[in-house]
Parts: C-alpha cells; structure tokens; sequence
C-alpha cells in the first residue's frame, strides 16, 4: 500500500476543516469594516442592526442568502 494517497487525503480533509472553521471568522471580519459604511448608508440605528445581523455566523449566512435573492433585510431609513 502507498503512502502518497493516503497523506494527500488527510492533509486535504484538515484542509477542508481549518477553512471552514475560519470561513465565519472571515466573514465576521468583513463585516466589521463595513460598519461605518452600513451605518451612513441605513442611519445609526439601522444600520448597527445590520451590521449585528451580518457579525453573527449563522444569521448573517442566512441574510446574504435572502439579500441574494430577494431584497434588503433591513432597508435604509427614508
């Protein structure tokens, strides 16, 4: 039996795993600064809900998903 598989399999599996436990680490970095943004844009109050929204792992996923298709969660002050 070869070795060369069988390491190139597990280095990609650990792989897969770091990046997908720095993926909302990522994301939440990324939302911290377009905060200042977010909040001109949407208004202070609006705008910190958005960017909370954003910041946290699951919801903010769930956001982009629905601003992707569909329209602002939370819309801009009038």
């Amino acid at each position: 039996m070869e070795w060369k598989p069988i390491a190139k399999k597990l280095a990609s599996r650990a792989a897969k795993r770091k990046l997908a436990k720095s993926v909302p680490v990522l994301g939440g970095l990324f939302s911290l600064l377009f905060v200042a943004q977010k909040i001109e844009e949407k208004g202070a109050k609006r705008g910190s809900i958005d960017a909370a929204l954003d910041f946290t792992p699951v919801v903010g996923r769930a956001k982009a998903l629905y601003e992707i298709f569909g329209d602002d969660v939370v819309p801009p002050a009038r």
